[in-house]
């Protein structure tokens, strides 16, 4: 996510779109990097802008995540307007469908001034700290735990074959052959790492006696969910990669979202916040490929930045007092 956000943030800051908008280009990027983690985590797309959107943009999410001079504060609904613009310029939407998010701005924002105007400097300090503390506990649960993320190094995988044993007599034959739709999908789509990381998800979906080997499914969706769910959690598949859900789609010749089925994939322990919550939460290590390590060592040696930076400013070292953290 890091990358993707990097990218769609440089291409905006050097547009002329920013024009007039506050002068401190740090404080521009932190909004339009709010703005676009919002739009990764809500939909999986950083472009797509709706009226829904832009009020929950302008209702909770940029107050608890931005946080600077009161003037600065104050022209965000300003920043997000022009990203709006830009993205529905970038994605040639016709001009019939772009009044109603464009105005949704001027909507809600009054209800973002009284949001802030209800909060003192250390109370806006005290969300973006729990804020950035919650995205660490996310990606804790990706990995595993926090030992695991704070001791993530980059690592390939290694080319290993199936582990059999994890599989029952009766599901044998038909893990076999998932097994071998995902390895020709990781051949032709991705690479030997991603292809390892199927072939575990597999097999852990098997010890666990998952309910993706329930019922009578199309096996071709089935493969499909398990090289979905691995690209999504390694942040090889979607908009900004090499490679989209369409392409797997059509490797597989299915239609139709996977989201679901490959929900099924997950650890038992899935975050209940859907709003900041990862697409997919393998919650294991195990599974990730070098450059998936790599994308969440830059997420929370980033979040560990805004941490540290905000707890200083508020006059304390470690972590933020977790009763006062939002429910």
């Amino acid at each position: 996510m890091a990358e993707q956000r990097d990218e769609l943030t440089d291409r905006f800051l050097a547009s002329p779109y920013v024009e007039g908008l506050p002068d401190r280009p740090g404080y521009r990027r932190m909004v339009v990097e709010s703005l676009v983690t919002l739009g990764i985590e809500h939909s999986g797309d950083p472009m797509q802008w709706t009226p829904a959107i832009v009020e929950l943009a302008l209702t909770s999410w940029l107050a608890d995540t931005v946080a600077g001079p009161p003037d600065e504060v104050a022209a965000a609904p300003d920043v997000l307007r022009a990203f709006v613009r830009f993205c529905h310029d970038e994605r040639e939407v016709p001009a019939s469908l772009r009044g109603e998010t464009v105005d949704a701005v001027d909507l809600w924002r009054h209800a973002y001034e009284a949001r802030i105007a209800s909060e003192s400097d250390d109370d806006l300090s005290e969300h973006l700290v729990q804020h950035w503390w919650r995205r660490i506990e996310l990606l804790a649960g990706e990995v595993g735990d926090v030992d695991v993320l704070m001791g993530l190094a980059v690592a390939a995988l290694p080319d290993e074959p199936f582990e059999s044993a994890a599989v029952t007599t009766a599901d044998g034959d038909q893990v076999s052959r998932l097994v071998l739709l995902c390895d020709r999908a990781c051949d032709t789509l991705f690479d030997v790492e991603h292809r390892t990381a199927c072939r575990r998800l597999l097999a852990r979906a098997a010890r666990r006696g998952s309910t993706v080997f329930s019922g009578r499914r199309d096996e071709r969706r089935m493969a499909a969910a398990v090289v979905y769910a691995v690209g999504i959690a390694n942040r090889s598949i979607g908009s900004g990669r090499s490679v989209l859900v369409r392409d797997v789609q059509t490797h597989f010749g299915i239609k139709g979202s996977l989201s679901d089925l490959a929900a099924e994939l997950q650890c038992p322990a899935v975050p209940a916040d859907g709003r900041e919550s990862a697409p997919l939460h393998l919650g294991s290590a195990e599974l990730l490929t070098s450059a998936g390590r790599k994308h969440i060592i830059a997420e929370r040696d980033e979040a560990l930045v805004w941490v540290r930076a905000v707890a200083t400013e508020l006059g304390r070292e470690g972590r933020p007092d977790r009763r006062a953290a939002p429910s």
